[in-house]
């Protein structure tokens, strides 16, 4: 396994990639992924500001950034209005099933790495294991592999940034 060292804005950066896959269909998630774009935009323009100064739009080098961050004001207002429910919605409804679907992912990979190949959906396989470990854990909406299977709706957003 490769350790990968990531900073704080990363971070924030891989948690909200992780709400915005918690949403229910593929086209929910790419307009998550777009207003998170925008708020991570936003916290970079600040870090801008508190790195750079105060002049650092007034600098020619800078002025194309500067036309730029006031001709996509509006958007990242919108997108931050839409980002606060697409987080409610995470909290209330998504962030179970996304936790469901990590699980029954990571339990594939370890599947492969280990060289055990459990089929997802074989009896003895990943999607019967989740299940058991969610009845042991008494983790509702796990416990059957019909619901397992709806859950782990592998993702299809597209990643793309632009």
């Amino acid at each position: 396994m490769i350790a990968i060292p990531i900073n704080e804005r990363e971070l924030h950066a891989i948690v909200l990639l992780h709400i915005a896959l918690s949403e229910e269909n593929s086209e929910l998630r790419d307009a998550a992924i777009r207003c998170f774009r925008h708020e991570i935009i936003a916290t970079t323009i600040a870090l801008l500001l508190k790195e750079c100064g105060p002049d650092w739009p007034a600098e020619p080098e800078n002025t194309d950034l500067v036309k730029w961050i006031a001709a996509t004001t509006a958007e990242r207002q919108e997108a931050g209005h839409a980002v606060e429910a697409i987080r409610m919605r995470c909290r209330a409804n998504n962030q179970r099933k996304l936790h469901v679907a990590e699980l029954i992912g990571k339990s594939v990979i370890e599947s492969i790495s280990s060289g055990r190949f459990a089929g997802v959906q074989s009896p003895k396989g990943i999607l019967a294991q989740v299940a058991d470990k969610a009845k042991e854990a008494s983790f509702s909406g796990a416990g059957d592999k019909d619901t397992l299977r709806k859950v782990w709706n592998p993702i299809e957003a597209s990643f793309t940034w632009a």
